[in-house]
């Protein structure tokens, strides 16, 4: 018998679609017109913390597609929590307006978010710290819609807005805590933005002005030598583009005169002086901001956008600038090789590989141990760090690392998987480990003298695989050197891969690459789960739920990172195909029911239901000997996005196959349940209760 449930499942990615639904700036490509530089002369040039962009009406079938597909319950933990908040608060009133987009995203997608809150989907957005102030802004086809919407909240509420204007502005204000009046939550509306921040009892007008987007900051990012330099960084930056500066992050904190963040912060919470670096003297907060500037912020932005009704494929860029060009210098020596298999997903499932020089590992090391001991520091703190760091020396490391100074890299990749009764782990496949180095022919002589298993091997040096003994008999696992690389591979696919892999020279070309294919996640998943089916393995429903969340977006991605003349760069490649909303037409029809088992891992009958296309369903169960029915319902159903709930109207219950029937109508309890990876032959479903995810599966008849 099922019971009556509520969903958690993958809240952050809810949450992410949230964001990414009501800024319509995550997926997109090259905005129709920039309005976006009027739009960053409200963003303060000192700000340690900015995400803007501007997207088109290309991006709206996707963006439709996943806003349908979102279950309604996914928020539910927020809710739940923000429920837990004073009647008559802001919190309140924000669960309402939370429950109310999800809802309205997942009936109508974006044109139905669009019409009931006025946004628009075609101008920008933006996240950023105004003084110590986070703000979100929004642009705005009107504001109407957006007044109605709040009305119709503080009546659903009782939570009553404190209403006035600022500038050309309508400022709405709720409290947040009834212990503390002077914090409020503040939304101002004008006829092409909302704008979304907090108010205390110590802003000034101005300050209030400049936080809500009333008035242009006196030095803004629009025009700025850092704006110029993100769209000379990243070639769809007006689509995506952010930082997150960490200089003005540890001035704000240390030396909290030195900007606006740091000021506010300050005249909002007096008691950080005795929380933040009490202990610290003037000299040591000046020299760790100092060392601070040598890494001073971290970039990101978009590099290229192409978004269909069908797939999303986009590139993002990240760079954590290094100013200090000693270390930055050293730091570049440690590069290797990375493989170019690494940097390759749709012949796999997955690969990484590291590059990294171990010949350069301890003359780094040294040269940074030489560049911070030997440093000037005011700081007492930092002078005592320096004793200390005199007492080692790194050239010691260079025992252990001796005999492995050719390595420049060294890589797995994961090419399939199929079941198998031969293994421990229930799988099979063809798998590829690589080792590069100088001299890969002194490395494979290490290997067939210190381990055993090798003893007696001679692994030649023109390619030719030789086959290592397998304990279990399986066979087919080798060993080679293909040209500057040592190689140890199962199967054709590891094996092909290998011979090309000999043609690579070594060269530098990064630190790191890592490559996942989850194009095809459900095959995936139904090769793993017999893993996690293993004895012992209880309370897999979440590994399950986690696992089964993947389908949700069939994706791919490449990431890459290397050493660059800037600092340290790296770039993400993804492709992800964009699904059709699931409609209920398509998920009428006769099922057999499971449910897992946490304890153990199986799967367990519970009965038959069916959901018929008018929207009316049933269930039946049978006793243990599977003779006849002892349990009916009867319910209405409905598909909210993802989200499956029945309506039960009646149950009936009897003890055995001649007993008497009992009809229960006024306490049948009703069900709802979160649907994942659903495909013709049935769909799995995810519910809670009492804190425990339960999940069932069905599969059609």
């Amino acid at each position: 018998m099922k019971t009556m449930t509520k969903i958690s499942v993958a809240v952050v990615i809810v949450v992410g679609a949230v964001v990414a639904a009501i800024a319509a700036g995550v997926f997109s490509t090259k905005p129709a017109a920039n309005g976006l530089d009027d739009f960053l002369t409200y963003v303060p040039a000192d700000s340690p913390l900015v995400m803007v962009g501007q997207t088109d009406e290309a991006n709206m079938a996707a963006s439709d597609a996943m806003l349908r597909n979102m279950n309604p319950n996914d928020l539910r933990p927020i809710l739940n929590r923000l429920e837990q908040s004073e009647e008559g608060t802001g919190p309140r009133l924000v669960k309402w307006l939370l429950d109310d987009y999800i809802q309205t995203a997942v009936s109508g997608g974006y044109e139905a978010v669009a019409e009931r809150y006025g946004l628009s989907f075609t101008q920008p957005y933006g996240l950023y710290v105004n003084g110590a102030a986070p703000v979100f802004r929004f642009s705005l086809t009107s504001p109407e819609p957006m007044k109605a919407v709040l009305a119709e909240a503080q009546a659903a509420t009782g939570v009553s807005a404190r209403e006035g204007t600022l500038g050309s502005g309508t400022l709405y204000a709720w409290g947040l805590d009834e212990n503390k009046p002077e914090l409020e939550l503040g939304v101002v509306l004008d006829e092409t933005s909302l704008t979304l921040s907090v108010l205390t009892g110590s802003d000034s007008t101005e300050s209030q002005m400049l936080r809500f987007a009333r008035q242009p900051a006196a030095q803004s990012l629009a025009g700025s030598e850092r704006l110029k330099e993100l769209r000379a960084e990243y070639a769809e930056a007006n689509q995506f583009m952010g930082f997150v500066d960490i200089h003005r992050l540890a001035e704000a904190l240390l030396l909290p005169e030195k900007n606006s963040t740091g000021r506010e912060l300050r005249q909002w919470f007096p008691e950080l002086d005795q929380k933040i670096g009490a202990d610290l003297t003037d000299a040591c907060r000046n020299d760790y901001v100092a060392l601070a500037g040598h890494m001073p912020r971290i970039t990101m932005g978009a590099e290229e956008y192409d978004v269909s009704s069908e797939l999303i494929q986009q590139t993002l860029g990240f760079l954590w600038k290094i100013e200090n060009k000693p270390v930055l210098t050293s730091l570049q020596k440690l590069q290797g090789f990375v493989p170019g298999y690494a940097t390759k997903v749709d012949d796999k499932l997955g690969a990484y590989a590291m590059g990294v020089n171990v010949s350069q590992l301890v003359p780094v090391l040294t040269e940074l141990w030489t560049q911070f001991t030997q440093a000037t520091f005011a700081c007492e703190q930092l002078q005592q760090m320096q004793q200390q760091a005199k007492s080692y020396n790194p050239a010691m490391l260079a025992m252990g690392t001796a005999m492995f100074e050719s390595v420049r890299g060294a890589g797995v990749a994961v090419y399939n998987l199929e079941p198998s009764d031969q293994t421990p782990m229930g799988l099979d496949g063809s798998v590829l480990i690589s080792v590069s180095s100088e001299n890969p022919a002194a490395l494979a002589s290490m290997l067939t003298s210190y381990l055993p298993q090798f003893g007696g091997m001679t692994i030649p040096t023109d390619g030719t695989p030789v086959e290592v003994p397998d304990p279990m008999g399986l066979g087919g696992n080798y060993l080679a050197i293909k040209g500057k690389h040592l190689v140890a591979y199962r199967g054709e696919a590891a094996q092909a891969a290998a011979d090309e892999l000999g043609g690579e020279a070594l060269e530098v070309n990064g630190t790191a690459a890592l490559s996942l294919n989850l194009r095809e996640p459900m095959e995936l998943f139904e090769l793993v789960q017999p893993m996690a089916a293993q004895p012992g393995n209880a309370g897999c429903a979440e590994l399950y739920v986690g696992m089964l969340s993947l389908t949700q977006t069939p994706m791919s991605l490449v990431y890459s990172e290397e050493l660059s003349d800037r600092g340290w760069a790296g770039s993400l490649a993804m492709e992800m195909e964009v699904i059709a909303p699931l409609e209920a037409s398509t998920l009428a029809g006769t099922y057999e029911l499971s449910m897992l088992d946490n304890t153990d891992c199986q799967w367990y009958p519970l009965g038959t239901e069916t959901l018929n296309e008018d929207g009316s369903g049933s269930f039946a169960s049978q006793n243990d000997s599977g003779e006849c029915e002892t349990y009916q319902s009867e319910f209405s159903w409905t598909l909210n996005g993802r989200q499956l709930a029945e309506a039960t109207s009646v149950e009936r219950e009897r003890e055995a196959c001649d007993g008497d029937w009992s009809e229960t109508v006024e306490d049948a309890e009703d069900f709802e349940c979160g649907i994942v990876a659903p495909e013709e032959e049935g769909f799995y479903c995810t519910s809670q209760s009492d804190g425990m995810i339960e999940m069932y599966r069905y599969r059609k008849q």
